[in-house]
């Protein structure tokens, strides 16, 4: 448990219990509970602020373009810590007659609750006009005759969130001359996953909507894995590395209706094609340590990243400025060498 006090935003309590059981040798049982923070930064809190034109703003109303008007983004020295509830339950297995194997799954439930967001011109107008959130209608600034003339956007402590998913590791680790005598030096296998069943956003006017599996740059991936083998041999070293990116969705929530759409669907939340492709990606190393004299060391390296050239898929964009993909999720540069010496005096 840890007591800790916030000069801007007053004092939180935060705390972790646990409990490990072994049924038997080869099984450990596992469940944690948490209460959690992430204080706000001091860009959230303070910034000074940027200003600039809003062009293409709505009435809320009318739905009318708005006469254009400044709009700034400054921090906001009254936001208070995010905060999560967390629960894990896992088992691991590392069984006596399989030396060197471990393997566990571990499922997970994160809700945090006030989490911090950037209020844009656009909802600030719509929260105070339409929704009568008189803490929105402060951040408008009119003339004399009621035009607006400039709109504040600050984050605020707006949305709820809730993550589960499960994940996975498995590693083997062996003497290749204990399997045959005739081979020599160690090999290690791992593999690491990670499935994100719900990804909930909840801002409190909105819809909740479900952001697992939005390749689009809006969510986290279904799935994603990294496999990796590694063997040693004296000073030589070579690992091979496989990332994959499960395939996903522009938005989980559309629904793909290219024609004929039923009548009971709103056409927001259609769309004729709604499929973005996964990708695996393969890394290789070699290295190789130099004996030297006394207590220097050296090691010669060759990387290389992306090394069959995966081009990444393609996803479209409104803004036609933007890569023609999720540079945030997918390999944009293609393959490329990394090459070095490292000393150690």
């Amino acid at each position: 448990m840890r007591y800790t006090e916030y000069s801007t935003s007053g004092d939180v309590v935060t705390w972790k219990a646990g409990l490990t059981y072994n049924p038997i040798d080869d099984v450990r049982l596992r469940f944690t509970r948490s209460r959690d923070i992430r204080a706000p930064n001091l860009g959230e809190l303070f910034a000074a602020g940027t200003g600039g034109q809003s062009p293409g703003v709505l009435d809320p109303v009318t739905s009318a373009p708005l006469p254009t008007f400044q709009n700034q983004t400054v921090g906001n020295p009254n936001l208070q810590p995010e905060k999560a509830d967390t629960t894990g339950i896992g088992i691991v297995f590392q069984p006596s007659f399989l030396r060197g194997f471990s393997a566990s799954v571990d499922y997970y439930d994160i809700d945090v609750a006030g989490a911090v967001a950037s209020v844009g011109a656009q909802e600030t107008l719509n929260r105070c006009i339409l929704l009568g959130q008189q803490n929105m209608c402060d951040n408008i600034a009119r003339d004399g005759n009621g035009v607006i003339t400039m709109v504040t956007s600050l984050p605020i402590n707006l949305n709820n969130l809730r993550q589960k998913g499960v994940d996975i590791e498995a590693s083997y680790a062996m003497d290749l001359g204990t399997l045959v005598s005739a081979l020599r030096g160690n090999l290690e296998l791992r593999a690491l996953g990670t499935h994100v069943i719900t990804s909930r956003r909840d801002d409190g006017v909105n819809p909740v909507q479900d952001f697992a599996g939005d390749n689009s740059g809006q969510g986290p991936l279904n799935w994603r894995w990294l496999f990796s083998a590694k063997y040693a041999l004296e000073k030589l070293t070579v690992v091979w590395t496989g990332r994959s990116l499960s395939s996903g969705e522009y938005n989980p929530n559309y629904i793909e209706c290219r024609a004929n759409c039923p009548v009971s669907i709103p056409s927001a939340q259609t769309i004729d094609y709604n499929h973005i492709d996964g990708r695996f990606y393969h890394d290789l190393s070699l290295s190789y340590d130099f004996a030297t004299p006394g207590q220097t060391s050296a090691q010669v390296y060759l990387n290389v990243v992306n090394a069959l050239d995966e081009q990444p898929p393609p996803v479209a964009s409104a803004q036609y400025w933007y890569m023609p993909t999720n540079p945030q999720l997918y390999d944009t540069i293609g393959r490329a060498y990394y090459a070095g010496v490292r000393f150690k005096m």
